[in-house]
């Protein structure tokens, strides 16, 4: 079995007996969304926290009208 199963096992296991299987998929998703967070910051695919303020800024500066 590979690592990548036997991960998803252990991940599974702990959650909850009274979780439904909506809850433990989000909860997958949601853990393997940080990993990939994580490689992607790891391999510097990351934005400056300023310039997603900016842009922020931008963006509802045109929605004002």
């Amino acid at each position: 079995m590979s690592q990548a199963k036997r991960e998803l096992i252990r991940l599974i296991k702990q959650q909850p007996a009274s979780d439904t299987a909506a809850e433990v998929v989000e909860e997958l998703i949601f853990y393997l969304g940080t990993l990939r967070g994580l490689a992607d910051a790891a391999a510097g695919r990351v934005i400056p926290h300023a310039e997603v303020v900016l842009k922020f800024q931008e963006l509802a500066g045109g929605m004002r009208g």
